[in-house]
């Protein structure tokens, strides 16, 4: 991590800083009772739906089924990654914050913060049995203080599959603003304002084995009634709608002798923005229903008192 300081003039300041985090020693559960050719491969022809990346429509490969003989043979060994391949996974990302301080008691600060984590586990992944998916290792904090670049852990997607184990999220960018300016009457007004990225969108689909049959070649080993559990969308492919949200506060400060009253009017999120803070992921008529949605517009009163 490095970054530069450098004020401009009286009252104007820039920061920026660069961030590379890696991490290593990386751990697998590999079953001991099975290898990758104890796995069948299939297809999947994806639901026809304009949400999905292409339209959906189209035929989906990577994805493994266990051979019938094997199943429910376990012998699970921890070990370190490194013994099977390389894994890697880095987050690069640059955060930019100013403070600006004006005449009259006028003060502007802001800034954004930009980045991104890419995983790459392809050589392990296909050596091994990891039933828990093609991603692992993945679900922590950058450190950076922009979590909405990482990259969740996926299921439906078993080994010894390659499919979606080279992830590289695009860029997501946040965008902070925050200013204040003295009215006349003992009043002061201020603002601010955040721009963050939506939640990953991930599609978890319950294929059914008259749909896996052609191309699995038998049925499902787990039988003709049962499904599979297939991920159709690669992890950083979509995010849902950006929350773009302007928070208020107008006060007043009365002296009451040697002790200072602050009347507060407070205003949360004045836009009444109500985009998704996180949404249903199981493919479906409910997907991508909201699960959490932002406060609407609302007022508080409060007072302070110093004394």
């Amino acid at each position: 991590q490095g970054g530069i300081q450098h004020e401009f003039r009286s009252g104007l300041s820039l920061t920026a800083t660069y961030t590379r985090h890696w991490w290593g020693n990386f751990l697998v559960t590999d079953n001991l009772a099975l290898s990758p050719s104890d796995y069948s491969p299939f297809c999947v022809t994806t639901p026809v739906d304009t949400r999905l990346p292409g339209g959906g429509g189209k035929q989906l490969c990577g994805f493994y089924d266990v051979n019938p003989n094997k199943v429910g043979q376990v012998n699970n060994y921890i070990t370190f990654a490194k013994n099977y391949g390389n894994e890697t996974d880095v987050y690069n990302g640059v955060d930019v914050a100013t403070n600006v301080r004006l005449p009259g008691g006028i003060l502007v600060q802001g800034g954004f913060s930009t980045g991104r984590e890419a995983v790459n586990n392809c050589d392990v992944v296909g050596k091994v049995d990891n039933l828990g998916g093609g991603v692992t290792d993945v679900n922590r904090s950058s450190g950076s203080g922009n979590s909405a670049p990482l990259i969740s852990n996926l299921t439906g997607v078993g080994a010894p599959s390659l499919l979606y184990c080279d992830n590289k999220a695009p860029y997501q960018t946040q965008v902070k603003l925050l200013g204040s300016y003295p009215l006349p009457w003992g009043l002061s007004a201020s603002a601010a304002f955040q721009s963050i990225p939506g939640p990953q969108i991930t599609a978890t689909y319950n294929a059914s084995n008259a749909q896996v049959l052609p191309t699995l070649g038998r049925n499902l080993s787990a039988g003709a009634a049962a499904t599979a559990t297939l991920q159709l969308i690669a992890p950083g492919a979509l995010y849902n709608d950006r929350l773009n949200q302007v928070d208020a506060r107008i006060t007043r400060t009365f002296k009451l002798g040697p002790r200072r009253l602050q009347a507060q009017l407070d205003l949360y999120n004045l836009l009444n923005t109500g985009p998704a803070l996180n949404q249903n992921n199981t493919f479906g008529g409910a997907w991508l229903t909201p699960t959490v949605i932002p406060v609407g517009r609302m007022a508080k009163i409060g007072a302070q008192l110093d004394f």
